[in-house]
């Protein structure tokens, strides 16, 4: 039981040469994720200011009636 083994003998102890020739084959070079969300460098300090903002919704004046004024009466 106290037999100490010194040395590699056998045909498993035998250095295995390496297959290095694989061919070229087909490699992704960017994520799944790098793919559907691209980096657009928004942390850059570079915020969006618009000059000029458009409201062509909001400025007009509201011209329909509201509840309130078909149920109001001057009673």
């Amino acid at each position: 039981m106290r037999e100490v083994h010194n040395g590699q003998k056998g045909s498993r102890a035998e250095a295995k040469i390496p297959i290095s020739d694989l061919g070229k084959r087909p490699f992704q070079l960017t994520s799944s994720y790098q793919h559907n969300f691209p980096n657009w460098k928004n942390g850059a300090a570079d915020i969006f200011h618009e000059k000029h903002p458009q409201y062509p919704i909001y400025s007009l004046p509201f011209t329909a009636n509201s509840s309130y004024k078909v149920a109001f009466t001057d009673d």
